[in-house]
């Protein structure tokens, strides 16, 4: 219910462990916490960097986490990439930005195919001398090449819908998963934190991609968490926003950032780290807290793909379409043989989550999309 991925998680977690890629990362475990249907561990590697992984199974956490831990491997600045003189150049930043792009790396453009140069800020993390922020949305990791860019591609919808919502402020449905699968995993999450996640049906502009949004209300702005998943079963989206929340709780109850509060702007951030009342928390954030109707889940229209090619090729399509597109695809170089990880970038998906500045190009289109 994770996701969509090319082999089963034992078999991957088999093949982590005998190529040795945790310890060759220096991965240690610094918790691992679970109940039925809801995992999460954390590693710190070598270098003392805090990795985190969530899954149904103790299994699939694990190899989460070591998946993460890859990603933020290979997108580290490499010189060697750089390219100073582009002969075709794709700048996604607006005019008025904080600088204009001198450095780049080669991407290829789906559907077609196209040989395209994007700023080193659109691949890397970080940048040194960075024009724009950089962050991490659209990067991942998978046995194949066309799982890690479905992976990416998810993510950069389940951001772009999340800037919608968090630019609309307007109520949206509530999700209700009684008697199926997710409750199961909702169930394991309360267990596990003591707290159960509330869920939402958020905007999205990418037709047959369901966007869900989790919620995990403590009851104090310092800890309330949430999580999000994108997918075209809406289960898949569901589980992976709960699991989300779980990982966000358990990093922060550990004292670590979780990616998505990395991820958020700065305005954000300072509006988080203000010290609110829970009252006026809920006020600032009632589009998260209230709901304008319920739908169940067995409700929303799903679409199931034999294989992972045949999904990417849908997505793509579907893509391009609701979000202006193309999608741009830079591969990040094999440190372990069997191992594929890329940067996933949309032309018109909006981040204002992430950077304020670039994520506004397109909002009003994307607001009247979703009205």
């Amino acid at each position: 219910m994770e996701g969509f991925r090319s082999e089963r998680p034992e078999e991957t977690l088999e093949f982590i462990e005998s190529t040795g890629i945790d310890r060759e990362l220096g991965l240690k475990p610094v918790s691992e916490r679970g109940e039925g249907d809801a995992h999460v561990v954390v590693f710190r590697n070598g270098k003392g960097k805090h990795h985190a992984g969530k899954g149904t199974s103790k299994t699939q956490a694990r190899v989460s986490g070591v998946m993460e831990a890859v990603e933020r491997d290979r997108c580290r600045y490499d010189e060697s990439r750089v390219i100073r003189d582009p002969d075709d150049p794709v700048n996604p930043y607006p005019e008025a930005y904080r600088g204009e792009p001198n450095r780049w790396v080669d991407a290829l453009t789906l559907p077609d195919g196209e040989h395209v140069q994007i700023p080193v800020e659109e691949v890397f993390h970080p940048v040194p001398e960075a024009i724009a922020p950089t962050h991490t949305n659209g990067l991942a990791a998978g046995r194949t090449r066309n799982e890690a860019i479905v992976q990416g591609l998810l993510e950069v919808i389940e951001r772009d819908a999340w800037s919608v919502h968090e630019e609309r402020r307007a109520p949206v449905e509530q999700l209700d998963v009684t008697g199926t699968d997710v409750e199961k995993v909702v169930d394991s999450v309360e267990a596990v934190t003591g707290y159960r996640p509330n869920l939402r049906l958020l905007p999205s502009r990418v037709e047959g991609v369901h966007v869900v949004g989790a919620v995990l209300d403590t009851g104090d702005p310092d800890t309330t968490v949430m999580g999000m998943g994108a997918s075209p079963i809406p289960e898949m989206a569901a589980v992976r926003a709960v699991l989300e929340s779980l990982q966000g709780f358990e990093l922060n109850r550990l004292g670590i950032e979780s990616p998505v509060r990395k991820t958020m702007s700065p305005e954000l951030r300072d509006i988080l780290e203000e010290k609110l009342t829970p009252e006026r928390f809920r006020r600032m954030n009632a589009h998260w807290f209230k709901t304008s109707e319920t739908v169940h889940i067995d409700d929303l229209e799903r679409k199931n793909f034999d294989d992972v090619e045949s999904l990417l090729n849908w997505l793509v399509d579907r893509t391009c379409e609701g979000l202006g597109g193309p999608v741009l695809v830079a591969d990040l170089p094999d440190r372990f043989e069997g191992v594929h990880v890329v940067r996933v970038r949309v032309i018109g998906a909006l981040e204002t989550a992430v950077d304020g500045v670039r994520g506004r190009r397109g909002t009003r289109r994307a607001l009247e999309q979703v009205v």
